[in-house]
C-alpha cells in the first residue's frame, strides 16, 4: 500500500541507483520502471532541501537554476514518474547557525523566487520558517522571531495563488514563546484559509522529553488547526509532521489519522 511517508534527501538515493543500474555489476536484476512501481506502491513522496548547500554556494545567481537542474534530473531517471517531489526551505540552516543574518536575507528572498520561477519542478514546498535553535545567528530577541516569521508566512500567502497552493504551513510550538509567537502568526489576518496544507516541527528536539508530557505531543498544534479547519468550513486537514519516523510515532499517526475521520464523520 501507498503510504503518506515523505523520504528525505532523495538525491542520493537516485543517484546511487543511476549509478548501478549503469554500472558493471547491472545484471538486469531490475528496470527503471520496476523501481518507479515500487515506489508508486510504497513510498512516492520525497524531499530536497533548496538552502542545503546555500551557505557554500558561490554564484548565487545560478543557485536557483542548480536546484531546480537537480529535480529534473532525479525526474529523468524514470524511478519518480508516479512520485511527488517536496522542497524544504532550509529554514533549519539559520535555525542552527549555519548561516548569518546577510545569507539568510538572501536566502529569504531566493527561495520564493525559487518556487514562483520553478514551480513545474516539483509538487509542495514547506514554507520558510524559522523558530530560533542552538547557535543560531539572526534574531536578537523575540520580537525578531515573530517578524522575520511573520514576513516569511505573509509573503507566502501572497504569492500567486499557483505557487501558494503548493505550500505547506508549518506552525511551531515547541516551547511556551513559540508556541504564543505562532499562534499570534495564525490568528493574524487569517493566515490559515490561504493554505492548502499544514504542517507542525520540533518532534525531534522534543523526543527526549516528550514522555514526560501527558499527551501524544503533536495533539498541541493539531488542536488549534482542526479549530480553523471548522472555523473555515473545510472538511479536511492536509496535516503533516515533520521529524517523528520511529515505530511508536507511525502508530500514533495512524491512530490520529482514524480519529480525525471519526471525527468528521460524527459531525456529518
Amino acid at each position: 500500500m501507498r503510504n503518506n511517508y515523505v523520504c528525505a534527501g532523495f538525491e542520493t538515493i537516485a543517484g546511487i541507483l543511476d549509478r548501478f543500474i549503469k554500472g558493471p555489476e547491472y545484471n538486469n536484476n531490475f528496470t527503471r520502471s520496476d523501481i518507479n512501481r515500487f515506489f508508486s506502491n510504497t513510498c512516492n513522496k520525497f524531499l530536497h532541501s533548496y538552502g542545503q548547500y546555500f551557505r557554500e554556494a558561490r554564484k548565487y545567481n545560478k543557485y536557483s537554476k542548480k536546484e531546480s537542474e537537480l529535480f529534473v534530473k532525479c525526474r529523468s531517471f524514470g524511478f519518480f514518474d508516479d512520485s511527488e517531489f517536496f522542497v524544504d526551505s532550509g529554514g533549519f540552516q539559520i535555525s542552527v547557525g549555519i548561516l548569518d543574518k546577510v545569507k539568510t536575507d538572501l536566502l529569504f528572498n531566493m527561495y520564493y523566487e525559487f518556487l514562483t520561477e520553478y514551480i513545474d519542478s516539483y509538487n509542495r514546498a514547506f514554507i520558510l520558517d524559522v523558530p530560533p535553535g542552538p547557535n543560531c545567528k539572526v534574531f536578537s530577541d523575540f520580537d525578531d522571531v515573530y517578524k522575520m516569521n511573520y514576513e516569511s508566512y505573509t509573503k507566502a500567502a501572497n504569492l500567486p495563488s499557483n505557487v501558494r497552493d503548493k505550500i505547506i504551513y508549518v506552525h511551531h510550538f515547541r516551547t511556551p514563546k513559540l508556541w504564543e509567537i505562532y499562534s499570534k502568526i495564525l490568528h493574524t489576518d487569517g493566515l490559515f484559509k490561504y493554505f492548502n496544507y499544514h504542517a507542525t516541527g520540533g518532534i525531534v528536539a522534543n523526543q527526549s522529553s516528550d514522555m514526560d508530557i501527558p499527551c501524544i505531543i503533536y495533539v498541541i498544534p493539531l488542536i488549534p488547526l482542526v479549530n480553523e479547519v471548522l472555523k473555515n468550513k473545510r472538511t479536511t486537514l492536509h496535516f503533516h509532521i515533520l521529524g517523528g519516523s520511529n515505530f511508536r510515532e507511525i502508530l500514533f499517526y495512524e491512530l490520529f489519522k482514524l480519529h480525525m475521520i471519526l471525527l468528521v464523520y460524527s459531525r456529518d
